[in-house]
This record gives structure tokens, sequence and C-alpha cells, in this order.
């Protein structure tokens, strides 16, 4: 017997590398932020700004918007890939159920 679904278990993985690679771009552009600032930058100290608020603004705000999109970009990415996972294991724990009570239960499923 032949597995099936063949892709979902290599779709899951890309979705998991993606989750990661997500959250490492996301963070590296917070940190970024955090010690360069945005572009906005000149404008605000250009328009004479206090040195708390620039920081503030140029600073710190991009940078905790910056971390929130990488960490829920993350989670969004971890939890679809978790839940192709979850799907499989359904499909397969039914078929071994349907497969005993018919009486035909070989004991063999195939694994991902």
């Amino acid at each position: 017997m032949n597995p099936r679904y063949t892709a979902l278990p290599l779709i899951a993985l890309v979705l998991k590398v993606l989750a990661f690679l997500l959250l490492v771009a996301g963070l590296g552009y917070a940190l970024k932020y955090l010690v360069l600032g945005s572009s906005a930058k000149a404008l605000l100290i250009a328009s004479g700004e206090s040195t708390m608020m620039v920081a503030l603004k140029a600073h710190l705000l991009p940078a905790l918007w910056a971390g929130t999109k990488a960490v829920l970009g993350f989670l969004g990415f971890f939890t679809a890939s978790e839940l192709i996972h979850v799907v499989l294991d359904i499909e397969e724990n039914t078929r071994r159920a349907a497969d005993t009570l018919a009486g035909s239960g070989t004991g063999f499923t195939p694994r991902r």
C-alpha cells in the first residue's frame, strides 16, 4: 500500500522552515530599527522634535512593530505546519480504526 498524501509532509516542512526564516528576518529588522532607527529619523530631527520623541518614534515603535509582525507571522506559519501534521495523524488513526472494525487490520499503516 502506497502512502497517501505524499506532498503534505513536504508542505508542512516548507511552512516550518519559512516560519523560522520569517522569525529570524523580522527580529533582525527589529534589531536594525533599535540600533539605526527608521528612515523617518532625519525628518523628525529636522522638525525640531525632542530627542526622546525622536528615539521613540524612529527607534522603539518601528522595532516593536517589526518584532510583533515577525512573531505573529511565525506563529501563523508554524501553526499551519502543525495543523497539517494533526490532519495526517487523524487520517491515519481513522484508517486504522476502520481496518480494525472491518476485521482486515493488517497492522500496516504507511508512516510519514
